[in-house]
């Protein structure tokens, strides 16, 4: 799935955390506390880790497929705001 290669910025990534309370959440800021894996800003990308439940094998829980969801929207509006 998504790895960062080292020649990539992380900002170029939407990073999810698993929280305390083991809710994972998107963190547009980077400033969330937590364990964090990145997915690509890529709508096909997100679809496949939905697919394949590869954040639920990476935190070890389910995932709402709502996160699936806003992480969507988030990459739609990024692409919006960026034209």
């Amino acid at each position: 799935m998504c790895v960062l290669p080292s020649s990539q910025t992380k900002k170029k990534f939407l990073r999810c955390v698993k929280q305390k309370d083991s809710a994972v959440v998107l963190d547009i800021q980077n400033k969330i506390f937590g364990r964090s894996a990145y997915l690509c800003m890529d709508l096909q990308c997100v679809k496949r880790a939905s697919k394949t439940n590869i954040l639920g094998k990476t935190f070890k829980i389910n995932i709402d497929p709502l996160l699936f969801e806003e992480l969507c929207e988030c990459i739609k509006n990024l692409g919006e705001n960026s034209e």
